[in-house]
């Protein structure tokens, strides 16, 4: 039987990065699905280290040559392991947002709206921004929050922690609003990396190393916006290069990679 979304949807494919975090959100673990074929290019969890490393290489050497023939500098270096740090979020959020209807029903959807109500026409996604929203009327904690992360390379383990520690006390009872939710996930994430980092000088182990990888992630999104580790991956200008560095059978991989749970 002719089936006629394929005479809609057969010509359509998405390229995507998994070390970006908006290709998935929802879909993937709501039973979602996209129109088309997903087309995904390389990272170091799906394709392995080998082959990833020789990829990002060819890759780099594309981007260099764009953005030299654009007279910008810069260059293209993801996090080591962005896409499993990105599992580890996800595990947070997926804690927060279990379902569908809970997003729907309990308020996140249109705190989402309304938040892109806030913004300038065109304007990109930026975390300090964000969080100035969320924390819209407690102009005490915004203040709090922002200059620890706007100072965070120059804090010590046991300042970090105590300076969190203070925000989590400053929680109302029964708060379950989603800005207070999604304010308390980031500063929860912060307060674990911060007490764990303060113990292992005391008693030499280590750090978690996703939570390590992840916590680098949000500071460099709140302080560096559009030109972060994670929103580089927006850039036109990176897909472009990865569209160039090898032929679509070598380069693209179709279906969903396996996110693992780490937290």
């Amino acid at each position: 039987m002719f089936d006629r979304a394929c005479l809609f949807t057969d010509n359509i494919f998405n390229i995507m990065s998994e070390m970006d975090i908006v290709p998935r959100m929802p879909l993937r673990y709501w039973a979602l699905t996209r129109y088309g074929a997903d087309m995904i290019v390389p990272c170091k969890a799906r394709r392995g280290l080998g082959e990833y490393t020789r990829l990002l290489g060819q890759m780099q050497a594309q981007f260099a040559e764009i953005m030299g023939e654009l007279g910008v500098e810069a260059a293209y270096v993801p996090l080591d392991d962005q896409e499993r740090a990105l599992d580890l979020l996800f595990d947070y959020i997926d804690d927060l947002l279990d379902t569908p209807e809970k997003y729907r029903d309990d308020g996140y959807q249109q705190l989402a709206m309304d938040y892109m109500r806030s913004k300038m026409h065109g304007d990109t996604f930026e975390l300090r921004k964000f969080l100035n929203f969320l924390l819209d009327g407690n102009e005490e904690m915004a203040d709090e929050l922002c200059s620890l992360i706007d100072n965070w390379h120059d804090l010590g383990g046991i300042e970090k922690m105590q300076r969190l520690g203070i925000m989590l006390s400053k929680r109302k009872s029964g708060d379950k609003s989603p800005a207070t939710e999604i304010i308390f996930m980031v500063i929860g994430i912060l307060f674990r990396y911060a007490a764990k980092y303060t113990a292992t000088k005391v008693t030499g182990g280590s750090q978690d190393y996703f939570y390590e990888q992840l916590v680098i992630l949000i500071i460099d999104a709140y302080q560096h916006g559009g030109d972060s580790f994670i929103l580089q991956q927006h850039w036109p200008e990176a897909y472009l290069a990865w569209l160039r560095a090898a032929p679509p059978e070598d380069l693209f991989r179709v279906g969903s990679y396996e996110r693992q749970s780490i937290k």
